[in-house]
């Protein structure tokens, strides 16, 4: 029974499912209102903190043309995190953001495009963690703008995460036993 939890400290791959709060912002000549809304992200850690990430997310927002719309993002996302101290962590990474507009009668209700995001994780323990992100979608073009233009749309989040299935030596959060 003593080995137990050495064995479980040996798992290579970590799973950490989380949730957060965020603030969008819009390219002003998309007019589009900036929102507030939510999401929940999966990540599993192929290597050494490096994760590949799923995020689902929501934000209201309003447009000029057709009233209310509900902004609803998928993202799959390549992260890279850089221990700065023992608990905190920096993270950079990017992928893909499919946008759909729910509520657009104008047949223009689907985004898609680059992204990148940066911010810090903290580690609460091996198991917790909060993580604090600036993330930035790049949609060329773009069916929210008259003429297809280029935008950019930014995302602050505030989140909380668990890491599942205990210790594992991929987890950014994990500690080597002494």
């Amino acid at each position: 029974m003593l080995a137990a939890p050495t064995l479980g400290a040996q798992r290579a791959t970590a799973l950490e499912a989380g949730v957060f709060l965020q603030y969008s912002k819009y390219d002003d000549f998309t007019r589009l209102q900036d929102g507030i809304g939510g999401g929940a992200r999966l990540g599993v850690y192929v290597l050494r903190n490096i994760a590949l990430e799923y995020e689902g997310d929501f934000a209201h927002t309003r447009s000029v043309v057709v009233g209310d719309l509900t902004a609803l993002n998928n993202r799959i996302d390549a992260i890279f995190y850089f221990p700065l101290t023992d608990k905190l962590r920096l993270l950079a990474g990017g992928g893909w953001t499919g946008t759909q507009y729910h509520g657009d009668t104008t047949h223009n209700r689907f985004d898609s495009g680059g992204n990148a995001v940066v911010g810090v994780k903290y580690c609460v323990t091996e198991n917790w963690a909060w993580r604090g992100d600036v993330n930035a979608d790049f949609k060329d073009p773009s069916d929210q703008t008259p003429t297809g233009a280029r935008t950019r749309t930014y995302n602050v989040r505030i989140g909380v995460s668990r890491f599942l299935g205990g210790p594992a030596k991929n987890s950014p959060c994990y500690q080597a036993p002494t």
